[in-house]
């Protein structure tokens, strides 16, 4: 259908098609902006306070605060990280 006299090749027409077609894709895509909002939810925001203060009084271990917030380990260490604890 799209071929030129049996080489199995798209015609010229063809492939300037597709050319055209792939750039336009490409640049809608580069076009667009979205994606994960960064950083935490204030309801995030709130606990992450909470796990600091928890984590500088030196009562809990990370896997006991985890615990009682139904974290992670890891997500007690970003908000750690996030509220910039050493």
């Amino acid at each position: 259908m799209y071929q030129s006299h049996g080489t199995g090749r798209p015609s010229a027409d063809r492939q300037d098609l597709i050319r055209e077609h792939t750039k336009a894709g490409l640049a809608a895509a580069r076009a667009r902006v979205g994606g994960r909002p960064k950083g935490l939810t204030p309801e995030a925001q709130v606990k992450a306070r909470a796990v600091k203060t928890m984590y500088a009084n030196k009562l809990n271990t990370i896997t006991e605060i985890g615990l009682l917030f139904h974290i992670s380990r890891a997500t007690v260490y970003r908000y750690l990280a996030w509220q910039e604890v050493k």
